[in-house]
């Protein structure tokens, strides 16, 4: 895993994740084991510690790095599924909203044409009652723009054409 990391990483890391006792030594050593390439001999007579004291150290100090570099990919990954369920809970409420938005907009126009067919209905009645009653009518009817009767009775002997209902 190391071998992937750049001399700037690796250090990045050695700086931000050894920390407690002795961590100023323990950064020195690594740094000059993983990015020097000191062997574990010359760390031991450098820092004046037994070449197992050294290498325990180098072990403890990678465990603790890569424990470190897990918890930081799980919250990463945990961060990102919470990203992720959040972009698709606005998804989803989006599309109910515009489902909504449709049905609301189909009730208007169902609610408009019922009118529309109630107010066809309600005109063609009173058309309906109108001429009926015209009918009926014993004087003879002209509309407002003009002189032409709306009806006319047949002129008989008997039937001037006065729109008594002989038609």
């Amino acid at each position: 895993m190391i071998d992937n990391l750049s001399r700037s990483e690796i250090e990045y890391y050695i700086d931000e994740w050894i920390v407690g006792k002795n961590a100023e030594r323990n950064r020195a050593m690594l740094k000059r084991r993983f990015l020097d390439g000191v062997k574990f001999e010359t760390l031991a007579e450098e820092f004046d510690l037994s070449v197992r004291q050294t290498k325990n150290i180098i072990q403890n100090e990678g465990n603790a790095t890569r424990f470190a570099d897990a918890n930081n990919t799980r919250d990463i990954l945990t961060a990102l599924n919470g990203g992720i369920q959040s972009i698709k809970d606005q998804l989803c409420a989006d599309k109910i909203d515009a489902k909504n938005d449709e049905i609301s907009q189909l009730r208007q126009e169902v609610l408009y044409a019922r009118g529309q067919a109630s107010q066809v209905a309600q005109n063609a009645a009173i058309i309906n009652g109108v001429y009926n009653r015209l009918n009926e009518c014993p004087v003879g009817t002209v509309p407002v723009y003009g002189e032409q009767p709306i009806f006319t009775c047949p002129t008989t002997a008997n039937n001037c054409g006065c729109g008594c209902g002989s038609f």
